[in-house]
């Protein structure tokens, strides 16, 4: 994942949290030792990922083995109050101009840190000399980059880059940071692997010495996949979408979601329920009579306007051109999309483009509130990555969850459809296998 987010001192209420996600971020990061269980959540559950850092004085780092200790147990002991999941890094900072007779001090403290903080992994927060530095001698799993004390050196090895101080967002004094990976950051949002149900997620590969983490995570850069040192489900599809393995359609489950990954899709409004078709799922929005989001099926229009264009708003397409490439496009009506079109499902943007105020999930006035779109409810997501499709049951999460959770599969573009008592799914295994008989005016089907 790649997007921008925040780091600050001030507690985020829900308020925040929100207008955080209107703005487009998709990250906070808060000091471990002063965030509450109750702070996490609504960060949470607003769509945004958390990262985590633990600082006690700017220079702590300086003490070596002793403070890394010392500091390893307390973050510890708070990640275990926030139940924070495994797959979140904490970071620890040397918040100061670091000079080369400091690196073996902050090593002995990462290192000393690390051995108290039981199955979390830790990360340096620091100028680029400290984060190169720490890259160099495998001190650590996490690189959060200042450009501070950095003089104009761009990151190399930092997933994570603070790059201005002292700024505003929604209302409070934040710095201003930004991501080339989700590694290290979490939420309570994704079930965590060893949680799942027995049968429901495959096998996880971890890696048992250094350079055997350092080989998977190589993999998985190579690859564009999630880098967290475990080769489970949402890796080893990543592998074959870039192999090209005679294998799909697929039914998995990533991250305790229902997921089907095919090479294309067809559309139809079948006026049945989905369990009379292979790997299908519902897609885009209907008013009850056929679809009322833009609508294409082989080739032909059966809706040609946005679902609010009545209110002056657009929607965002996930498309296909006819023996060409997929593509996505926010616009009012079809004739704004390129022409020759195979299929098209229209539905609320995600990613870089995901505004539901823009695209009119909002009160235009009784009897006109669409924001009940986006509520907690299940919902359905079609999305592209790796030059595949992307079918995605999102069970029990908000428009903004949603949203996060595109990001968190990696998925280069994607549209949410319907959902309510319409999100439907027939995929080859059980847990994906969701209200078959409701009849579908508007469905979407993986297809070899």
């Amino acid at each position: 994942m790649s997007g921008k987010g925040i780091d600050c001192n001030t507690v985020i209420n829900s308020t925040v949290a929100a207008d955080l996600v209107r703005s487009g971020y998709a990250f906070v990061c808060r000091y471990i030792n002063r965030m509450s269980s109750a702070e996490a959540h609504i960060i949470s559950d607003a769509g945004l990922n958390i990262l985590t850092v633990y600082e006690t004085t700017a220079d702590r780092p300086r003490g070596g083995t002793s403070t890394g200790n010392a500091d390893g147990a307390a973050a510890y002991k708070q990640a275990q109050a926030l139940e924070m999941p495994t797959t979140g890094i904490i970071y620890f900072t040397a918040d100061f101009e670091a000079k080369p007779t400091d690196m073996n001090n902050i090593e002995s403290y990462l290192r000393a840190a690390r051995t108290q903080t039981g199955p979390y992994e830790v990360g340096i927060y620091g100028d680029y000399s400290v984060v190169e530095e720490m890259f160099k001698r495998n001190a650590c799993k996490g690189f959060w980059q200042t450009y501070a004390w950095s003089n104009g050196q761009a990151p190399v090895h930092a997933t994570v880059y603070q790059y201005k101080n002292d700024q505003m967002a929604a209302g409070i004094s934040v710095d201003f940071d930004e991501a080339y990976s989700d590694v290290g950051m979490w939420s309570y949002r994704i079930n965590q692997v060893e949680n799942l149900p027995k049968g429901t997620t495959m096998n996880i590969v971890q890696g048992s010495t250094v350079d055997e983490t350092k080989m998977i995570d190589g993999i998985q850069k190579s690859i564009g996949a999630v880098v967290d040192g475990e080769i489970g489900t949402q890796t080893m599809s990543d592998i074959a979408c870039r192999l090209k393995a005679d294998c799909f359609p697929l039914t998995l489950s990533i991250y305790g979601m229902p997921v089907i990954i095919a090479n294309d899709l067809v559309t139809a409004s079948p006026h049945a329920g989905v369990g009379g078709f292979d790997y299908s799922m519902t897609g885009g929005f209907n008013n009850g009579g056929g679809p009322c989001s833009i609508c294409v099926i082989d080739g032909q229009v059966i809706c040609g306007t946005a679902c609010h264009s009545a209110y002056g708003c657009p929607e965002t397409v996930l498309y296909k051109i006819k023996d060409g490439p997929f593509g996505i496009k926010r616009v009012k009506s079809v004739d704004e999309l390129p022409a020759n079109l195979w299929w098209a499902v229209g539905g609320l943007g995600l990613g870089s483009t995901y505004n539901p105020d823009l695209e009119g999930f909002k009160n235009f006035g009784p009897g006109q509130d669409f924001s009940d779109v986006i509520r907690d409810t299940d919902h359905c997501m079609v999305g592209i990555k790796n030059n595949h499709t992307y079918q995605v049951y999102c069970a029990s999460m908000t428009g903004a969850r949603v949203n996060a959770f595109a990001a968190t599969l990696g998925l280069e573009m994607a549209v949410m459809g319907d959902g309510g008592s319409w999100a439907a799914m027939n995929g080859s295994e059980t847990f994906a296998q969701k209200n078959l008989d409701h009849p579908q005016l508007f469905m979407v089907q993986g297809v070899k």
